[in-house]
């Protein structure tokens, strides 16, 4: 059973610089919502523009704006700024870190998901590691992982180079 549906916004359901979504579209995400299924926004617009674009439902989906750095679902609001500034362009994984930065970040950590995601994780990959891409696929998986939601995520404008 689907229980999330997310989709993006510029050259998926409105064109790209438009606020203007096909009428049809209100009445696909109140079927949604009759079911029990979750809508979500993903865009890199800000929340007040997808606000103006999805004004007839702005009350019933979810936002992941900003490229997923402001996320909103009703009284649920979240950010990905630091909760402690001083972590700005600070590399967990300095080996010369003092224990009082080791212990704001282990602090950030606890307190903070998203700092855990985009600065903490490491994937290996062919010659060593890199950073967690935090893209929009990758925040609807981390949301659903999250929330612990079983997904199936499809991401149509994707392209694999070998």
């Amino acid at each position: 059973m689907i229980k999330l549906v997310i989709t993006d916004v510029d050259d998926t359901i409105v064109e790209e610089g438009s606020r203007n979504l096909n009428p049809e579209y209100y009445d696909i995400i109140q079927k949604f919502r009759e079911k029990g299924v979750i809508f979500a926004v993903a865009s890199g617009r800000q929340k007040p523009s997808i606000k103006k674009t999805f004004f007839q439902v702005k009350d019933d989906i979810i936002y992941l704006a900003d490229n997923g750095t402001d996320i909103a679902a009703g009284e649920f609001v979240a950010s990905m700024k630091f909760e402690d500034e001083d972590l700005v362009g600070v590399d967990p994984y300095d080996p010369n870190l003092s224990d009082a930065m080791k212990f704001k970040i282990q602090k950030e950590v606890i307190n903070n998901y998203w700092y855990y995601i985009r600065e903490v994780i490491k994937i290996p990959e062919a010659g060593g590691y890199t950073t967690y891409k935090l893209n929009k696929l990758n925040l609807a998986i981390s949301y659903c992982m999250s929330m612990n939601l079983n997904c199936f995520i499809e991401g149509p404008k994707l392209v694999w180079v070998p």
